[in-house]
């Protein structure tokens, strides 16, 4: 595991109450605002303030001298902190006025220039420091391991590589068993189909032979009760009138007995037209099934393929 670069080593301040002035100005950019913050308000600053104080001090619109000057000026430093080396607090009200304070800024900043330069020059010397402390972490920390890595991503890609083409073996061979499942499964729904369509045209056939047998049954009892009732009306115009009566009843008793034999022939001819339907609805039912069946295993054989190929 690569050590972490620490350019500017982590720093707690102390509970004191009193700080010397450089030591808060020797730390920079984001660890400065941090260490401020912790001795001069007794808190790390929000994400909203670092934000803020980072972008003024990158930005230049104020130095070091100005932020932490603001923050002995808010409200949540306590009152016993102070800096030695800053100026006054009336100075610093005074700096604020329009114009006078303008004049005295401008005469500070022409003090302050030999202050500035050594400032600068420490800033380099301290930037050169921290860009020769990250080439020394990176040649002698980074490096070494940024070499153990390119070994073992090659280890890894060759064998990768070898598994890659285990698995392209696996699917050749799973892709040519998917192939004889499917002509399996094709074969199994061509035999499927013709044995459907062969019990459909014996079904077929069964239901035109019990229509055509119904119907001379049927034909042959018309023409059997139309001979029978002629005959009756032949004797009953015979007979007297005193007979008449009694011949029409058995006429009428007659038609009815023709009547229940109809209805009875027409319901048989009702439940053996419902058990070939039965029939047909149990064959399309098993068909059904069957095709089921055949279209699960088939996306089972599908999903284990591409789980294979993944």
């Amino acid at each position: 595991m690569i050590p972490p670069l620490e350019l500017q080593p982590e720093q707690l301040p102390s509970e004191a109450e009193v700080y010397q002035l450089h030591e808060l100005v020797r730390y920079h950019d984001r660890a400065f605002i941090s260490y401020a913050y912790a001795a001069l308000t007794k808190r790390a600053p929000t994400p909203e303030e670092l934000v803020r104080e980072l972008d003024d001090l990158r930005s230049g619109r104020r130095d070091k001298m100005e932020i932490i000057e603001g923050l002995l000026d808010s409200r949540e430093r306590p009152a016993t902190v102070r800096v030695v080396g800053l100026r006054g607090e009336a100075w610093r009200r005074a700096s604020r006025w329009p114009v006078v304070g303008y004049a005295w800024r401008l005469l500070r900043g022409l003090a302050s220039v030999p202050l500035h330069l050594k400032h600068q020059q420490r800033f380099e010397a301290y930037s050169l420091g921290q860009q020769q402390k990250i080439a020394d972490h990176v040649n002698g920390v980074m490096a070494p391991a940024l070499a153990d890595s390119i070994d073992a991503v090659l280890m890894l890609s060759e064998s990768l590589q070898d598994h890659v083409l285990s698995l392209e073996d696996s699917l050749a061979s799973l892709a040519a068993r998917q192939e004889q499942l499917q002509a399996r499964i094709s074969d199994h729904q061509h035999q499927l189909e013709a044995k459907i369509n062969a019990q459909e045209d014996r079904l077929e056939a069964m239901i035109s032979a019990q229509e055509g047998r119904l119907e001379a049954k049927i034909g042959a009892q018309e023409d059997r009760l139309g001979a029978t009732i002629n005959a009756q009306q032949s004797q009953l115009e015979a007979t007297n009138n005193t007979h008449r009566q009694e011949l029409d009843e058995r006429l009428k008793a007659q038609q009815q007995l023709i009547v229940q034999e109809q209805q009875v022939i027409v319901e048989t001819q009702k439940v053996v037209m419902e058990q070939l339907r039965a029939e047909i609805s149990t064959l399309a039912t098993s068909y059904e099934q069957q095709s089921a069946q055949l279209l699960d295993q088939l996306r089972r054989l599908q999903a284990t393929v591409e789980s294979a190929r993944e």
